[in-house]
């Protein structure tokens, strides 16, 4: 086999899920740098059933795909026009990072599938070592087989650890709270109104924020208890224009502008309020410099930190903010255009080099040994870096079958462990070594849970 026959054994393919004359045709059409790979991607691409996530695409590709991807790459290699090349590989990448997971699937059928693509690209190697797949691919990784299965199943894009459990939801909130060692829902939370969010309080507590009749960016807050297998609403708290939590308390934006905390309980308010201009209805993020509690607030790509434990807007401002990813002890964590920045959370200065990750999406900090780390989720991986140096603390940790929605640490049985969710997905790993989970639930104890929507980490810088 060269590069001036590109196409020997097309013919010898057993094509058994696709249109393999049309697929022939399509490939003969590109070897003869004609055409392009738009009718050979929808040939491809099949329908697949994801109706039980509102964030997982709404197609998956035909186990011949990985077939064709040791021809698109023989093509690539031969005589051919540079927009024919750059085709095939937009193409093999395309099927690379294609979803794998069919609802119904069994695992030999996933297995297979994976098996096929991971040989294709194996096969052709050489050809492709130029061709940089986007750092979120890993669907031929073969760590998953066998051993990162799903902690859960089901819609779940966002995950949070709250005291011994794990809250999945979705983006209006969480509706469901389920064990860390085997996945098993220990608490569905009930339904509710249409545009209400409801987030998860420490144990089995929910705030729920419901928007007012006449005015949307004004919301009700009721804090949900479950006691003795019944949820149970207690008194609205008041009318807030934003709301965050933070363990036990809730930090609020009322409608005269003032930032508080206050007590989930009893709705007393803990500590000064902030008074902060008119403008600001972005999300409230709520972080710790030692034992004072903090928030960030976002608006016209500049972040305002408050610092309501001495009722003071901390000066200066941090410029050029895209969004708020997550916070540990010392720091905060910002996005800036393909980047996150660390920045402390004192002095506001930047605490070293911007780490690149042009498709972060989540993330969380949790500690090892006494030492920050993050976790942020980048396409279908989860990335890890020391906080401190910024620098990669292990390979990307692969198994998830599509985008990463959500990251969250806890502690279980005294080792730092992550929970990521893609949507349908609940996955789980141990931070430290990156292993994932084996399908085998853990011994009974206890998990905690802190800093950012994580575990609190140890400022070690200098």
């Amino acid at each position: 086999m060269t590069g001036e026959r590109p196409l020997d054994g097309l013919d010898d393919v057993t094509w058994s899920s696709v249109d393999g004359a049309a697929v022939v045709a399509e490939l003969r059409e590109l070897a003869a740098d004609r055409g392009s790979t738009v009718a050979l991607d929808d040939l491809l691409i099949e329908d697949a059933d994801y109706s039980s996530t509102e964030w997982g695409q709404d197609s998956g590709y035909g186990i011949d795909a990985a077939l064709v991807i040791r021809f698109l790459a023989r093509i690539a290699a031969s005589p051919v026009s540079d927009l024919t090349r750059g085709a095939c590989f937009q193409l093999i990448e395309t099927l690379v990072n294609a979803p794998i997971e069919r609802h119904g699937a069994s695992d030999a059928e996933l297995d297979a599938k994976v098996d096929a693509v991971r040989a294709a690209l194996e096969e052709n190697g050489t050809t492709l070592a130029g061709l940089a797949l986007p750092r979120g691919s890993g669907a031929h990784e073969p760590r998953w087989r066998g051993i990162a299965r799903p902690l859960q199943q089901g819609s779940g894009s966002e995950v949070a650890a709250v005291g011994a459990l794990i809250a999945v939801g979705t983006f209006r909130g969480v509706d469901r709270f389920i064990s860390p060692r085997s996945g098993a829902v220990v608490a569905d939370f009930p339904a509710r109104p249409r545009q209400s969010r409801a987030l998860p309080l420490d144990g089995l507590r929910v705030v729920v924020a419901t928007p007012g009749w006449f005015s949307c960016d004004r919301e009700r807050v009721r804090v949900w208890h479950h006691r003795d297998g019944v949820w149970s609403a207690g008194r609205v708290r008041g009318v807030v224009t934003a709301l965050a939590v933070d363990g036990g308390d809730l930090y609020v934006r009322t409608p005269r502008g003032d930032v508080a905390r206050c007590d989930a309980g009893t709705g007393e308010q803990l500590g000064p309020a902030v008074q902060v201009p008119g403008g600001y209805r972005n999300r409230l993020h709520p972080f710790r410099i030692e034992d004072r509690r903090c928030v960030v607030l976002l608006a016209d790509k500049t972040a305002h930190r408050l610092d309501l434990t001495r009722g003071v807007v901390l000066e200066p401002s941090i410029e050029n903010v895209d969004g708020f990813l997550t916070w540990y002890r010392g720091g905060l964590v910002l996005r800036s255009g393909d980047r996150l920045r660390r920045i402390d959370a004192e002095t506001a200065e930047e605490a070293g080099a911007p780490i690149p990750a042009p498709r972060a999406g989540t993330g969380c900090a949790y500690e090892v040994d006494g030492h920050p780390f993050l976790a942020i989720g980048e396409g279908r991986q989860v990335h890890r870096f020391d906080a401190c140096s910024g620098l990669p603390a292990g390979p990307p940790l692969n198994g998830h079958r599509r985008q990463i929605t959500g990251v969250t640490a806890g502690v279980v049985d005294g080792r730092p462990t992550l929970f990521s969710a893609d949507g349908s997905t609940v996955r789980r790993w141990d931070a430290a070594t990156g292993d994932p989970w084996d399908g085998t639930p853990l011994p009974t104890g206890k998990m905690s849970g802190g800093g950012g929507d994580t575990v609190g980490c140890a400022d070690c810088r200098d």
